[in-house]
């Protein structure tokens, strides 16, 4: 896949949200995104199928000048994500939510928070962007 390619859609498998601005954007730092951090067992095959299947777009589109889009939570530093992949997709627009068995979630009715298993929508999206090649999850 290149980057004047089509994005490739991908659902991730469940997992445990930690940060989620889903129903309102993040505007720390002027981000104005929506977006979730999810939280993948690293010992459960469907989840170790997903981060080699997201790793190996991104080593397809990557100059090695931007990192991987899952991240080791062993390497985060942060309490309770060790022995997890830990992936963020962002959008700029406000996500459409279903529960699990699709019905949609209206504003005001329950909505995913952190702690929270999910599964999350999304785009492999390359990017070429001042001489750094990646690869995004867009929520």
């Amino acid at each position: 896949m290149s980057a004047k390619q089509k994005p490739q859609r991908i659902v991730s498998p469940r997992g445990i949200a930690a940060y989620s601005w889903l129903l309102k954007p993040d505007t720390a730092f002027e981000q104005n995104k929506y977006k979730v951090t999810v939280l993948l067992d690293k010992t459960i095959e469907t989840n170790q199928q997903f981060a080699a299947e997201v790793e190996a777009v991104y080593e397809a589109n990557s100059n090695g000048l931007a990192s991987s889009p899952i991240k080791d939570g062993d390497m985060a530093g942060k309490d309770g994500w060790e022995g997890n992949y830990v992936f963020t997709a962002k959008s700029d627009y406000k996500p459409t939510l279903v529960d699990s068995e699709r019905n949609f979630l209206e504003d005001g009715g329950p909505t995913p928070m952190s702690g929270d298993v999910v599964s999350v929508a999304m785009q492999l999206a390359p990017y070429d962007a001042a001489g750094k090649k990646g690869l995004s999850l867009r929520l």
